[in-house]
């Protein structure tokens, strides 16, 4: 890495640990010596007092005084770009995450979809532990919210509610956690993860939370 790369990443470095207003007070008290050396010092008469060797430092100073306007723009313009590249890169990310469990997870349209999308969710909310990043992550309020809203939805006090829409926002909360919480936000997703979730459910989740609600799904009628 030259010289100038490594000014530019210094720079970048230290706008992390100030604000507009003490750059903009920085730059005005460093205009001001700038304007000092070359207005006054090194003008007559008080020029006379500086040997030839001063007045080429006292130079230099100057100009690397003028630079530093320069210098914060032009990081500002590389984290500008850096910023730019990076929410492309977590928009490009997240488009991924969504493709990926739209493919895996479709809107159920079935009976049988519609139970399976509520088993899944109820599993995922009982065995999430054993797949997100750290535990104790929230997601859900078990069995008794779907049984509060399919109460809703079969009772004749909500005749615009259909049972249908349990598992529809069954499969919204599913798809939201999982989005959230099976992959690094700053990471290009593979399928590979959700597959191997729903392999899990199939092979060792799906039993368990049926047995566990039986009654639950024996009154469902979509």
């Amino acid at each position: 890495m030259n010289d100038k790369d490594d000014s530019g990443s210094e720079l970048l470095e230290s706008l992390k640990y100030t604000t507009s207003e003490r750059l903009k007070s920085a730059q005005r008290k460093f205009t001001t010596a700038r304007n000092t050396i070359t207005g006054e010092a090194l003008t007559h008469p008080y020029e006379a007092f500086f040997s030839k060797k001063d007045k080429e430092v006292l130079r230099q100073a100057a100009s690397i005084l003028g630079q530093f306007k320069n210098k914060v723009e032009h990081a500002k313009e590389v984290r500008a770009r850096e910023e730019k590249a990076r929410n492309l890169h977590l928009n490009h990310c997240r488009s991924q995450r969504q493709k990926i469990l739209k493919e895996h997870l479709p809107e159920p349209a079935s009976l049988d979809e519609h139970i399976e999308t509520v088993l899944f969710h109820l599993a995922l909310q009982d065995f999430k532990d054993s797949i997100a990043p750290y535990p104790g992550v929230y997601f859900g309020h078990g069995i008794s919210w779907v049984r509060e809203d399919l109460d809703q939805g079969m009772s004749e006090k909500y005749p615009l509610i259909k049972v249908r829409h349990i598992a529809n926002a069954c499969n919204r909360e599913s798809f939201d956690w999982l989005e959230e919480n099976l992959w690094p936000y700053d990471t290009v997703p593979d399928a590979c993860r959700v597959e191997s979730v729903l392999e899990r459910y199939r092979r060792e989740w799906r039993d368990k939370v049926f047995r566990r609600y039986g009654d639950f799904f024996l009154g469902i009628r979509i």
